[in-house]
């Protein structure tokens, strides 16, 4: 079996994991979209169409493309990856202690592809059981509330977990309406997935805002060394050489942007960047 890994930022991609534009795209609405970190709605039909033609083109040239719904269904399918999702999701002090306790049943019984479509896409007041606890909630909000918000950032699958050379870590996201990406990772890398195994984490983090990482603010450091001229050549988009560089500046005022934003490496041995972003005046 062919180990998984990352060792370059041009190497050809052999293995990819997507999420593909579903419940939780659906459930985006002018007044819910900010707080889940979009500028605006999608068009949800098309954005499918643009996702699968992408999985297909990425199909065509030998890419193994691995959707993160169907890997967290087969997670779900075990008890002890199930118990660990809903131990952290379905808690007393964040529903409170009769939606907890009416949920956590149903929850255990629903099949894993529904249950990973209701992670990732949350649940709301209408998708309860008939329960007492559905009863109160709709006496005071309406039935589009949710009970778990949905988490639509899953489309970009840089940042939860990202692979360095060869170990992975599920990284500790920055804003709220991202922290349970994190843990859908973990089910899934913690998972005996069938015909595959992957390593054990090369980290572990508690979330907090001390504390947080995405996979856009990682690179990858090519250690095969390069002959004298073909080592260390960096390039603004002006197309000028500022020198033989190792690294480049980083404004503090830009601690926020994607490192990927205005650094990358288009061939084995040149990286371009923004220069009014790197380098401070």
């Amino acid at each position: 079996m062919r180990g998984f890994g990352v060792h370059s930022e041009v190497g050809k991609l052999r293995t990819v994991m997507v999420c593909r534009p579903s419940l939780a795209h659906q459930r985006l609405t002018p007044a819910n979209c900010h707080d889940l970190l979009f500028d605006d709605v999608l068009w949800v039909h098309e954005a499918q169409k643009d996702h699968f033609d992408f999985v297909l083109k990425m199909q065509e040239r030998g890419v193994e493309v691995l959707e993160l719904h169907d890997l967290l269904g087969q997670a779900l399918a075990n008890k002890q990856a199930r118990d660990f999702v809903l131990d952290r999701r379905i808690t007393p002090n964040v529903l409170g202690s009769q939606i907890a306790e009416a949920m956590r049943p149903w929850l255990d019984e629903m099949p894993p592809t529904q249950l990973a479509a209701f992670m990732i896409g949350g649940i709301a007041i209408s998708d309860l059981p008939e329960v007492k606890a559905k009863s109160l909630m709709l006496s005071a909000l309406p039935e589009t509330d949710f009970v778990i918000p949905p988490i639509p950032n899953t489309l970009f699958q840089r940042d939860p977990s990202c692979w360095i050379y060869g170990g992975v870590t599920c990284n500790p996201m920055f804003w709220p309406a991202r922290r349970a990406e994190t843990l859908i990772q973990r089910a899934i890398y913690k998972s005996d997935l069938p015909r595959r195994r992957f390593p054990d984490l090369v980290g572990r983090f508690r979330p907090s805002v001390r504390q947080c990482l995405d996979g856009g603010r990682r690179y990858h450091a090519d250690r095969q060394p390069h002959g004298p001229d073909r080592h260390g050549r960096a390039y603004d988009l002006s197309g000028r050489r500022p020198g033989g560089a190792g690294a480049v500046p980083y404004a503090a005022q830009n601690f926020r942007l994607f490192f990927t934003t205005w650094f990358g490496q288009p061939d084995d041995a040149v990286v371009t960047f923004f220069r009014q972003t790197a380098l401070p005046e």
